[in-house]
Order: C-alpha cells, then structure tokens, then sequence
C-alpha cells in the first residue's frame, strides 16, 4: 500500500514541483513500520542486501532533492541507523531537505574543481547548463573533507543529471573509497575509470528495459 502511495504521489504530484505531498508521505511512511524503499527502483533495499543488512552505516547522496521523494538513503537513516551527508544544489529542495532529514546537508553545487557554473534551479530537478543562475561549484572529495566524511564511505548515489562523469572522474578513489555505489547512466569514460579504481560493475538497473544506474562495488570490500 505504501508503495502505490508513494509512486502516485512521486508520478502525479512531486514531478510538478508540489511539496506539500512530500510532508504527507512522511505521516504515510511512519505509519507503516515494514516499509522497505522509497528508491525510484529500490536502490536502498539492493544496497542493505548487498551489505548484509548493515545498520549505522554511512552514506554520500550526491542530487538528494527534497531528501523523501525517490530518496536513495532516507530508509537507509531513518530504519536502520545509518548516518551521511545529503547534498543538493537546487535550492527550492534543498528547503524541504532540511525539514526532512537529520543527516549532514550542504546546499552546494558539485563539480571536478571550485568555479563558477551556471545552475537552472526551475522545474522537477535542475542541472548545469548554459543558462540559469551563476553558482559557486565545489569538488565532492572536498565537501567530503569539510564535513568530516570517514575515507571509507559505505554507499554513494550519485545523480545530477548528466554531470556525472565531471564530479566524479577525478575524485580522489586513494583518499575516499565507497563499499557500494548507484551511478545515474554513467559515461564510458566515467566507468572504465571505476573499473580502473579497484570497483566492478556488480549489476545494471533498468526498470522496463530503460537504463537507469550502473551499481559498483569495491573489490577490496564486496566479494
């Protein structure tokens, strides 16, 4: 029941920028206490199977959103424990992310090195592109440091919309390593740099056949 819940509202109401549906999805969740994802596919219950069903773990979620809707970490903090950092550029999300969630949240662009970009905050999500409004962009290693981020991180969700292989092509892998990622429809490129970095591609998701993320795992950690 809750999962109908929860898709009518993500497909009917949160797309068109609505919020209020979000505070009522929280009263929703709470009253059910089975409730197992609220991922767009069930990335959250993949990554705490593949985990072993790990609690108080940590987690980087790189294009939160409002923190509830499609959330890839807030089962992840708010039934087993784990604690992250959720960051989110567009600003009218990152408002009702705060009132969401109690992990570390920074209100930040993200990109391969400090300097300008244009960022579109209208509409369902917001990316960089060529108009929009001028805003500051941090590296991810960088927020990471600055938010006291321990160098062994057990998930990152990484989605921003096309600009994935920019955050991430050259992070840092010898200083922060991730057990598990979910990469949004990653570049070539992006991911034969992962293959290269010590991760192997563990599985692809593509609900009705369209391709959604590649999930990575680090061979030091996941057998």
């Amino acid at each position: 029941m809750l999962s109908n819940i929860r898709h009518f509202l993500s497909d009917k109401l949160i797309t068109h920028g609505w919020q209020f549906p979000v505070r009522l999805l929280v009263v929703f969740q709470k009253m059910f206490s089975s409730y197992s994802h609220m991922s767009q596919e069930g990335q959250d219950k993949l990554i705490h199977d593949i985990l072993e069903n790990k609690r108080n773990g940590t987690f980087v979620e790189l294009g939160a959103s409002n923190g509830v809707t499609s959330s890839n970490s807030y089962v992840l903090e708010n039934k087993y424990g784990w604690t992250g950092l959720c960051i989110e550029a567009n600003k009218r999300f990152f408002k009702e992310l705060i009132k969401n969630r109690n992990c570390k949240m920074v209100n930040s662009l993200v990109s391969d090195s400090e300097k300008e970009l244009l960022f579109n905050n209208d509409g369902a999500t917001g990316m960089v592109g060529d108009n929009g409004e001028p805003m500051q962009a941090q590296p991810l290693a960088q927020i990471m440091r600055e938010n006291d981020m321990p160098a062994v991180v057990d998930y990152l969700s990484l989605d921003v919309e096309g600009h994935e292989e920019t955050v991430l092509y050259n992070f840092p892998f010898d200083e922060f390593k991730f057990k598990v990622m979910t990469i949004e429809r990653p570049s070539d490129r992006l991911h034969e740099k992962l293959l290269s970095s010590g991760y192997e591609l563990h599985l692809v998701i593509k609900p009705k056949g369209n391709w959604l993320d590649n999930v990575y795992t680090h061979s030091e950690f996941i057998k």
